[in-house]
């Protein structure tokens, strides 16, 4: 069975584009346009099933997905006073606009009602 879970969340996590660094999501972020920003890990159940299922419905590479396992994402979350994972955010200019989601559901909708996927 641990094989079983171990392959997909391997599959999953290479479906879907992560920022490896601090330099790169900031770059990401800078844009005048909303960023959508998931913020999960690959030990993360319902972190995995979102990526997954965004894939799926074909949005996945239009959001940033960030390791929350990484300490300078454990930092960034720290500071938006995060209240689990998935956590999902939307930045604009380099800055978090306010707008939040957590865990699968309500970060599921959100992502799927707001992110064109053209």
């Amino acid at each position: 069975m641990f094989k079983i879970i171990a392959t997909a969340v391997l599959s999953v996590a290479l479906l879907s584009p992560v920022c490896s660094t601090k330099k790169v999501f900031e770059e990401k972020i800078k844009s005048p346009k909303q960023t959508y920003v998931v913020f999960g890990a690959d030990w993360c159940e319902p972190c995995v099933k979102l990526k997954r299922l965004l894939k799926e419905v074909e949005i996945a590479k239009k959001i940033v997905f960030l390791d929350a396992s990484k300490p300078w994402v454990a930092d960034i979350l720290t500071k938006l006073e995060y209240r689990g994972i998935p956590y999902t955010v939307v930045y604009k200019d380099g800055k978090p606009t306010g707008v939040v989601r957590f865990g699968l559901p309500d970060s599921l909708i959100f992502l799927i009602a707001n992110v064109d996927p053209n």
